[in-house]
């Protein structure tokens, strides 16, 4: 499986040092989980996109500080290239900032919400279960750090996770797209440091709700075996 990453941020200084960058951590988290696979990285910031984006098994988009309606001159490229992979039907994974690029590119909105910072672990009711998600629990947990949401999704799109601070925490469309709010990818020590590093940002409460939940039991390995899963139901 050869999955290529398009990266829209970076770990904070004085932290990718010893946590690696975010396309690190997503190989990290494959490795963990078992799910093998071949990586290919394209910084987007930097106007680094595939050429040859059928040569992949799908993409995953990452996290980012930045909020999609920020303008800055490589997002309406990224809003580009997603809906030429959707347009190709290459598969797609959005996390986090990922999860709203994908929603307003094909259609969604997305703003910074009022409801405000939502930080450490989040869970949410799983309402639909697509045939590449084995193990389902009832709930899914997965470390955060987000303000901004999706508020409307894609037409077409099937909610699949959602809460009463977040309604529109992942979706799918059709075989080709999956989404999620959450990061998989983070780890209990990483959520630790991030949030102590964005505590300037954050409510105290909201700082201290999410040093206290981050080392809790999450699924973010259950999701890497989901992401397997989905990029390789959509190869057959």
């Amino acid at each position: 499986m050869r999955i290529g990453i398009l990266q829209t941020g970076e770990t904070p200084p004085g932290l990718r040092e010893k946590y690696g960058r975010y396309p690190q951590m997503f190989v990290a988290l494959f490795a963990r989980a078992g799910v093998a696979a071949e990586w290919g990285v394209f910084d987007v910031r930097r106007r680094r996109f595939p050429k040859r984006p059928a040569e992949f098994d799908g993409f995953i988009i990452t996290g980012s500080r930045h909020g999609v309606y920020e303008p800055l001159p490589w997002i309406p490229l990224l809003m580009e290239q997603i809906q030429t992979l959707h347009r190709l039907r290459v598969p797609m994974v959005g996390v986090c900032f990922g999860h709203q690029a994908i929603a307003q590119a094909l259609g969604g909105r997305v703003v910074q919400s009022p409801k405000g910072w939502g930080a450490g672990l989040q869970k949410w009711d799983i309402l639909r279960k697509a045939e590449w998600m084995k193990n389902t629990p009832r709930r899914l947990s997965l470390l955060s750090c987000h303000q901004d949401q999706v508020v409307r999704q894609p037409r077409g799109a099937v909610r699949l996770f959602s809460s009463g601070f977040c309604a529109n925490a992942g979706f799918m469309m059709g075989s080709r797209v999956f989404t999620l709010q959450g990061h998989p990818e983070f780890t209990a020590e990483f959520s630790r440091a991030l949030t102590r590093r964005r505590s300037g940002d954050l409510p105290p409460a909201v700082c201290r709700a999410a040093l206290a939940t981050a080392g809790g039991r999450h699924d973010g390995e259950l999701c890497a075996k989901w992401m397997g899963a989905f990029f390789a139901a959509a190869a057959k």
